[in-house]
């Protein structure tokens, strides 16, 4: 198959790691980070795009109905809690339910002698809440919250429930800034965040996050996490060091993850997915579980080379490094266990937020190199808003 890309209108702000959703035809999305003037394209503040390169975690809220010839993105209210990045969106029926992310208090003016985020502050979120859209009206209302405060979990449905899976923790009073697979209880035992996957029946929302099983790969956040039938599939992923070695060299920050899994719900089984996804990349972490193309081909767009990979709790070195976002678009065949790579995107980017519905792809904002896409210019936190077009090529005699 060939993916056709094309622009389409412009977010209203330059956004990474969204919730970001569609419900009746509108796409939605809300909350993210947006790194400030310094991640224009110009970088300056005579930036053509200035007004939308504005420094910190938002909670501003907007929707797109594809309905309408001419796409223009309007407001809705704004998500109820705490601004964030790095949650999870899953959508069932006409509601849009929102779990998670992390938030920390950004320096004002970040630069080669800051440390980006005061520490004290930063930390993961346990909140959740629903956007409901009936009779022309959003509304909100609170959800059971997480079992702990994560970001970068896989979360996805089947049926009336929502699984979550992996995912990563931090409490604003550890010394590593970075995000953490593993921690210390009050008991001074060692717990794996992301370990036990959860499920939350929505129909009885009063009993909460229930324990359902384990899983059994590396630990890790932002995988790519989705469902197919009554089969769940964890794909790539983070795997960070549990200690910040060097504020220079991030690829020893965070590795790579080379075990991709496969879960049945009705059997409880879990299997090891064959085929090599990985190809010296993971970090693809879209923000919802909307990836699947004919409820066949999982795809999966862009991501980040480290310098190591973990393989089943094992670190190996990446003999694919080079440190750089990515434009590969992976498109893994779950019916014959292939992996095709041939289609890229029109920029390098890492973590975008995108949706497949029947033949397009719906993709915007994440973290990308500064570009050029047709006529207009994006920064590294990009207001990007992209059609892909997925076209079904003939087959070869």
């Amino acid at each position: 198959m060939r993916i056709n890309w094309e622009k389409s209108t412009s977010l209203p702000l330059g956004i990474e790691e969204t919730f970001f959703g569609m419900l009746n035809n509108k796409l939605i999305y809300l909350c993210g980070f947006n790194g400030g003037i310094a991640n224009s394209f110009t970088g300056t503040d005579k930036d053509t795009k200035a007004e939308k390169y504005i420094r910190g975690f938002k909670n501003e809220g907007y929707y797109l109905d594809l309905n309408n010839i001419t796409h223009t993105w309007k407001s809705i209210p704004n998500f109820p809690s705490t601004e964030r990045q790095g949650g999870r969106t899953v959508c069932i029926d006409n509601t849009m339910y929102c779990y998670g992310g992390f938030a920390y208090t950004p320096v004002r003016n970040p630069g080669p002698l800051t440390n980006y985020k005061k520490k004290q502050a930063f930390r993961t979120l346990q909140d959740g809440y629903a956007l409901n859209y009936t009779d022309n009206q959003w509304i909100w209302s609170e959800l059971p919250n997480l079992p702990t405060s994560m970001s970068g979990f896989g979360m996805t449905k089947i049926n009336n429930y929502i699984y979550i899976c992996c995912g990563a923790h931090r409490e604003p009073h550890y010394n590593c800034p970075n995000l953490m697979v593993k921690v210390k209880s009050k008991n001074n035992e060692n717990i794996e965040i992301g370990r036990t996957l959860y499920r939350l029946d929505i129909n009885n929302l009063d009993k909460g996050w229930q324990e359902y099983d384990t899983f059994p790969g590396t630990l890790r956040f932002n995988p790519a996490m989705t469902s197919i039938g009554d089969d769940i599939y964890i794909i790539g992923g983070i795997y960070p060091n549990q200690s910040w070695i060097s504020k220079k060299d991030i690829s020893k920050r965070y590795f790579n993850i080379n075990d991709n899994w496969k879960y049945n719900t009705v059997t409880k089984k879990w299997s090891l997915i064959k085929s090599n996804i990985y190809n010296g990349l993971s970090n693809w972490g879209p923000c919802n579980d909307e990836i699947v193309y004919k409820d066949r081909y999982i795809i999966l767009i862009g991501g980040y080379s480290y310098r190591y990979f973990m393989e089943m709790n094992k670190r190996v070195k990446n003999s694919l490094y080079n440190g750089k976002f990515s434009n590969k678009i992976f498109i893994y065949d779950t019916v014959t266990e292939t992996c095709n790579s041939d289609n890229t995107l029109f920029c390098k980017i890492n973590a975008p937020d995108y949706i497949v519905r029947n033949n397009k792809i719906y993709l915007i904002g994440g973290e990308s190199v500064k570009y050029q896409f047709e006529d207009e210019y994006f920064g590294k936190h990009s207001d990007v808003f992209a059609i892909g077009d997925i076209v079904n090529l003939p087959k070869k005699n």
